[in-house]
């Protein structure tokens, strides 16, 4: 595991490992962060390698099944597209883009002191009119461990935050009573009750106190969580499965 190929991680990445190579490979990846920014590496190449049609005809139909398929996948594709649209042109040798840039630079000095002065001169402020920007909302959702089972137990339910705002998710740990580290992982859970990795936090986490136990506190975008049900695991330091957690997000209400 100290050496593994670059054609072992796309194999995971692509989903074409054996479950027990897969399961060993993503421990490593929870407990070692030289590991997990080393697979971030090969993911970033892989989806790069996409775009640039350079994958073979089984290899991109795997990928399209699971970066086009899944949300958070099709996250990382679009960013990956995004660094790359932004990235800047080849260098030319000739002196006009040089000049080009000068003169803009030029312009856009003379306006900025065009419109100093007659700001200056009229008396309003700067930051006149200016619109403030607004304070991100923050929804928080509190967890206690245990697998929903049977059609009498209450499973935690909420909506998906509002565009631009952010859920706390409040993972309580009630067998603890001083600070833990642990990392944690969120899957969702499909049709065949088989599972979808959608976040892994990306360092391990420190609990805090809540009432008289520890509790794990993430912060998750609401545009990474659609409506559907999902399962959060919080491992410790030696890979083991601390507490599990259930919920669900419900469709909002038209």
């Amino acid at each position: 595991m100290d050496h593994i190929s670059n054609e072992f991680m796309k194999a995971y990445l692509l989903g074409q490992l054996p479950e027990d190579q897969a399961a060993v490979l993503e421990e490593k990846y929870f407990t070692n962060r030289e590991f997990f920014l080393q697979v971030q590496s090969a993911e970033t190449a892989l989806i790069s390698d996409y775009l640039d049609g350079s994958l073979s005809s089984a290899e991109r139909h795997c990928f399209e099944s699971r970066y086009l398929q899944v949300p958070l996948l099709q996250g990382k594709v679009e960013e990956v597209r995004r660094q790359r649209a932004a990235q800047p042109p080849a260098a030319h040798t000739s002196m006009w883009p040089h000049l080009r840039l000068a003169f803009g630079i030029s312009i856009a000095l003379v306006l900025g002191l065009g419109v100093w002065l007659y700001r200056s001169r009229t008396g309003n402020p700067p930051n006149a009119g200016r619109m403030q920007p607004q304070v991100q909302s923050v929804i928080t959702v509190h967890l206690t461990p245990g697998l929903v089972k049977g059609p009498g137990e209450q499973q935690a339910q909420f909506e998906p935050a509002a565009r631009g705002a952010a859920i706390n998710l409040v993972l309580e740990l009630p067998a603890q009573s001083f600070p833990v580290q642990c990392q944690v992982k969120i899957s969702r859970v499909n049709a065949d009750e088989s599972r979808t990795a959608m976040w892994n936090s990306p360092e391990p986490i420190l609990s805090s106190p809540e009432s008289n136990f520890q509790a794990l506190t993430l912060q998750i975008g609401g545009s990474l969580l659609e409506p559907g049900d999902y399962i959060a695991e919080a491992w410790t330091a030696g890979g083991k499965v601390q507490e599990t957690y259930s919920y669900r997000i419900r469709k909002p209400e038209a």
